[in-house]
């Protein structure tokens, strides 16, 4: 019998990506507007929805963890290569981080009865990914609404690896919709919660019931689930696996303890309030979601992090606005918004790049001292987004790295034209651990370089645009793209070329785009980098050289990067960046660095013409 449809898209992982997006989002919107509806304070709402996305997407890893990856968890270690998850882990972790905010925030327990019906809903939406993705696919099955996959999928590896098929067959054997299986219960179950709001009295045992409702039918499509021995519930013990008798003794005791709740159901009629209104409780909260989110960060993957940002950033937008208006009079806080911005720009700086007296020469020397690191996780194998369940096979290396630098300037400058002679030099080191389950005879490797360079460069600055070209001389090293399988990612240089172009006015505005110059000289992750700069203007009309940058890099999605006064004659430069590179062709790519710079001018002198 043929099956119903046959799914083979060429990445599927990118299907699995924008569901599980959608997911989060979708259950964010709804959450928001049940916190609205039910008139909870928007700021400390906003932090039990981001609690509980974060609870759900570590029990979602943690459950799912092998032997192996536990150990990474117990030496504070990042997890450079694991794709699994599973909902069942991210449910029942959900649970307490609820309670935790709840106590921490003082909310009802009817707080909890907003995420009732959020649970299956956003499963509804997520488990369309799964479908395209071929994650959590079901086992063989002749029916008419069976489907197959392709080459490409999870399922076809599964099935000739069992045997059940060719590895040069065009697509795998017809399998039960495990996903729309799930869909469909989803929805049964949004319509039963509907018809027990008037029906259940006790706060929180909608929640509660929700839960166990998605227990009962998850234990019954377990049955014709293939877990094929790599998922939480792959494993068997009297016909039922793992994930089943965790159900069967955990859903009971739930049902009879709503059934406790609600036998012992007093109506208060008293109106306490939902959370007291203060500012530093959600404040110290924010900052411990925050502390907890860097930690368990190492454990997440970029889709991940996103997706918790989707309640983060609006989470701390709002909180700065909260603190500005608690802290402000009403009727002074235009005043009190505009003086920071005014000290910003009457802020002095140093290095002198643009004076508005063209006529003016001036020459000065500048003394650089800088120090860098970081890591970068890289994977090549089962796409980081295409598997919910699925602990797959890759190969992994892991990448860090530091360096140490020292420049000397010299730069003559005329009205608003400057040029600049420099060389900078460094010193570092860069380890990577290689290791892969694709690959036979792959046992783990180490690798270790030193590097060194010079970096002789020349500088042009103008108002409007910028441009400066360098050389790279020495022993150092560069993270590159290589083939699955391949024994290292990092290459070994012994000349390079570094170059910057900027459009636009330093003082105001500017686009910039850097290839291998930084100082400190950070080859492995840094050596594209475009950002979006703004810069700060003193009252007589000289910029200093201070401002900031956002923009993406090589290895860093994202990093900021400031400069700063210290007195008339220092600038302090940093740089933060991680998420791993946009544009990375890695499958997985986890990075995180930083970089901290002084820059100290002297032997200033000035000539008239």
């Amino acid at each position: 019998m043929e099956p119903f449809i046959v799914i083979n898209p060429d990445h599927p992982g990118n299907y699995y990506a924008l569901f599980y997006l959608l997911s989060f989002l979708t259950g964010f919107v709804v959450l928001m507007w049940e916190g609205h509806k039910r008139k909870f304070p928007t700021i400390p709402w906003m932090m039990v929805i981001a609690t509980a996305f974060l609870f759900f997407m570590a029990g979602c890893r943690l459950i799912a963890f092998s032997k192996e990856e536990w150990s990474y968890v117990f030496r504070f270690e990042p997890i450079p290569y694991s794709t699994a998850r599973s909902v069942l882990g991210g449910i029942l972790l959900s649970v307490p981080g609820i309670l935790l905010a709840k106590k921490c925030l003082r909310f009802q327990y009817n707080m909890m009865d907003a995420f009732a019906v959020v649970l299956p809903l956003a499963l509804v939406v997520q488990r369309f990914g799964c479908l395209m993705a071929s994650c959590c696919y079901g086992t063989p099955a002749h029916l008419p609404w069976a489907i197959q996959y392709g080459s490409n999928s999870h399922a076809f590896s599964q099935h000739v690896q069992e045997g059940l098929i060719s590895a040069e067959s065009a697509v795998a054997l017809p399998v039960h919709p495990v996903q729309l299986y799930e869909v469909l219960c989803c929805i049964v179950i949004i319509i039963l919660l509907i018809k027990l709001h008037r029906v259940i009295k006790a706060s929180g045992n909608l929640f509660l019931t929700s839960v166990g409702l998605y227990g009962v039918f998850r234990f019954l499509l377990e049955f014709v689930r293939a877990s094929g021995g790599h998922s939480v519930g792959g494993e068997y013990a009297f016909h039922l696996n793992y994930a089943q008798w965790c159900i069967l003794l955990v859903v009971p005791l739930l049902f009879l303890f709503i059934l406790h709740r609600e036998k012992k159901f007093c109506p208060d009629m008293s109106v306490v309030p939902a959370v007291c209104n203060e500012f530093f409780r959600p404040a110290g909260y924010f900052l411990l979601l925050a502390t907890l989110f860097l930690f368990v960060s190492r454990w997440l993957d970029r889709l991940e992090i996103v997706s918790f940002n989707i309640c983060l950033l609006p989470m701390l937008a709002m909180l700065t606005w909260y603190l500005f208006t608690w802290a402000t009079v009403p009727r002074y806080r235009l005043a009190t918004a505009a003086l920071p911005l005014g000290a910003l720009l009457l802020m002095s700086q140093t290095l002198p790049e643009l004076t508005k007296k063209d006529s003016t020469r001036s020459s000065y020397n500048t003394f650089s001292l800088g120090f860098m690191g970081g890591n970068t996780d890289l994977i090549y194998g089962d796409d980081y987004s295409g598997d919910c369940l699925d602990n797959g096979q890759r190969t992994s290396y892991s990448n860090s790295y530091s360096a140490f630098a020292v420049g000397f300037a010299h730069t003559r400058q005329r009205g608003d034209r400057s040029t600049t002679f420099g060389l900078n030099w460094f010193k570092g080191q860069h380890d990577e651990y290689a290791s892969s389950s694709i690959v036979n005879n792959f046992p783990g490797e180490n690798h270790h370089f030193s590097t060194f360079a010079f970096n002789p460069y020349v500088q042009f600055n103008r108002t409007k645009h910028g441009l400066g070209f360098g050389l790279n001389v020495g022993e150092f090293t560069r993270i590159v793209p290589v083939k699955n399988g391949d024994a290292s990612t990092v290459k070994q240089y012994n000349f390079y070329p570094s170059f910057r172009f900027r459009v636009g006015d330093l003082t105001k505005g500017f686009f910039e785009y850097k290839f291998a110059d930084q100082f400190p000289t950070s080859f492995p992750a840094l050596n594209h980098q475009l950002s979006v700069g703004f810069g700060t203007r003193k009252k007589d009309g000289v910029w200093r050289g201070g401002g900031i940058r956002f923009g993406t890099a090589s290895n860093a999605g994202l990093f900021v990067s400031t400069s700063s006064a210290i007195g008339e004659h220092v600038i302090l430069e940093t740089f933060l960046g991680g998420f791993g590179g946009l544009f990375n062709p890695y499958d997985h790519a986890h990075s995180s660095m930083g970089s901290i710079s002084l820059k100290c001018k002297f032997s200033k002198k000035e000539k008239l013409p």
